[in-house]
């Protein structure tokens, strides 16, 4: 198999290892009785009903085959946009409450404890608690958590290694500019070090490079076998800019010139999830498009579906290799996978039919920005797919993790959902196992309630309250009807913002440091 790339020393070691050279296919089972490897796979970008063993017409096989025996969370929460996403993950917390309530990046940083634009440096992440247990712990990714200032004395602090990984490859920003073969911009990392462009071979893509990198990661480490392995795998796709390969495409590309009217796809999709039991028969897709949609021609919007469809059949077979990998190394039925998006389909025009059946895209906090299915497979408890239709949020991964490892989780903002693998069933038939969650997104706040009343006010348009029981696609607007419980929401969500550092966009605006 011919090389992704390859690498030089050029003063201090910049290079990565070879990738899949002489593949180790010997097989040593890991006792159970050990504490399970865990890997975190994030795709960056991917819509709700983006896999096909939900309905979708993209061609998933792997990962359907990893959910055939896995749990499914289909309502399953993050925080619309992909700093304040990773931070609840690798924390436990409200992203406010780890300092990244807007995205990472110098120009965003202010000196407000909710808004530093980069992940508090008191929080313990989930790599420093698993590094403390005893875990090698990998990244192959994108951070988006701070550290970009390169010339700023202690921004080292901020970076992966610094905050619990022992190995790293991938960027510290929120995106590449190709996804092939790097540019002097991509600034493309190996441990602490910038890896020279020219040392990328013209076959590089970027899902392929980091999925090659765990597993020559995890291949080193198995050397011994001393320690299980902690592997965090935040893929760059399907994030803008829309690049894949050109066979993949143009398969798509045939796929959607079928389509008279695109939204028809909505309802294809929303048809798939009922078909496969996540969505009941009664809920209607939300048709209402974005402005962004309007006036785009139709041959571009065909290539920007096709090009995104692609990007996502590639990790799926990123996400087969590494898999692969697992099970010819005896360490598939004792590794726990957790397989998310982390917020829901960018505008770029397609985000009307991606995030079929809602309403809503990246950076809104409607249903389609901010609600991914959550894949849960761990073969050594679970043979056979199981549907977890109660809502969890994307901070409680890090204190199920600990609560599996036996570590007491009270600290963390999060809840464990341990108890629900152990049996299959919440402990309750609320919707939600916590009295309320909350988000603030620029302009837009939301709460939802254990009962599934979800309430949403943007700046300028005022309050929307939905019962998502009843309307899921968030199409009946209960606000006039249901003054009180607006009230109730609102008096509620002054208590989250007082406990989490929420600030208003205008103070915070206001408040950004110049860098």
């Amino acid at each position: 198999m011919s090389m992704l790339y390859k690498f030089t020393k050029i003063g201090v070691i910049l290079a990565l290892l070879l990738l899949f050279c002489c593949m180790d296919t010997s097989k040593t089972t890991l006792s159970f009785e050990m504490s399970p490897n865990i890997i975190i796979i994030v795709t960056d970008d991917a819509g709700y009903s983006d896999y096909s063993f939900m309905g979708s017409e993209i061609n998933t096989p792997h990962i359907d085959k990893l959910a055939s025996n896995s749990f499914i969370f289909p309502n399953f929460y993050n925080n619309g946009r992909c700093s304040p996403t990773r931070a609840s993950l690798l924390t436990g917390h409200y992203p406010q409450k780890v300092g990244v309530g807007e995205l990472s990046r110098p120009s965003t940083e202010t000196n407000l404890p909710g808004y530093l634009g980069y992940l508090n440096l008191e929080y313990e992440t989930l790599a420093e608690s698993l590094k403390d247990l005893g875990y090698y712990t990998i990244m192959s990714g994108k951070w988006h958590l701070g550290g970009q200032k390169l010339s700023r004395v202690d921004e080292q602090l901020k970076w992966p290694l610094q905050r619990g990984f022992d190995s790293f490859f991938g960027i510290l920003g929120g995106t590449v500019r190709t996804h092939f073969k790097p540019t002097a911009g991509d600034r493309y990392m190996y441990e602490n070090d910038n890896i020279p462009i020219e040392v990328f071979e013209k076959e590089f893509y970027s899902s392929d490079a980091l999925v090659d990198h765990i597993v020559e990661s995890i291949k080193e480490h198995n050397v011994n076998r001393e320690k299980p392995f902690f592997g965090y795998l935040p893929f760059f796709a399907p994030h803008l800019p829309l690049e894949a390969p050109s066979k993949l495409i143009d398969k798509y590309v045939d796929v959607y010139s079928e389509y008279f009217d695109m939204k028809e796809i909505k309802k294809d999709r929303l048809d798939g999830l009922k078909k496969n039991n996540f969505q009941e028969e009664f809920v209607e897709p939300n048709m209402e498009l974005f402005s962004i949609s309007y006036g785009i021609p139709r041959d571009e919007k065909i290539l920007a579906l096709a090009t995104h469809a692609a990007m996502m059949e590639n990790v799926d077979q990123n996400i087969g290799k590494l898999v692969s990998y697992l099970k010819s190394s005896g360490q598939y039925d004792n590794t726990l996978i957790f397989l998310m998006s982390d917020n829901g389909v960018s505008a770029n025009g397609i985000s009307d039919i991606f995030n079929s059946p809602y309403y809503g895209k990246k950076g809104m906090l409607w249903e389609g920005g901010i609600k991914t299915p959550l894949v849960v497979s761990w073969p050594a408890i679970i043979s056979k797919q199981k549907i977890i239709r109660q809502a969890w949020h994307v901070m409680d991964v890090m204190p199920t993790i600990l609560d599996i490892l036996g570590n007491k989780t009270s600290s963390l903002t999060g809840r464990s959902f341990k108890t629900i693998l152990e049996s299959g069933v919440p402990s309750n038939d609320l919707y939600l196992d916590r009295d309320y969650l909350f988000w603030s997104d620029r302009k837009l706040v939301a709460g939802l309630s254990k009962d599934g009343i979800k309430w949403i006010r943007e700046e300028g348009r005022g309050n929307f309250l939905y019962d998502l029981k009843m309307d899921p696609t968030e199409l009946n607007d209960l606000a006039v009807e249901r003054p009180k419980v607006v009230q109730e929401f609102r008096r509620r969500f002054n208590m989250y913002k007082r406990e989490n550092n929420v600030e208003s966009f205008a103070v915070v605006q206001k408040s950004r440091v110049l860098n």
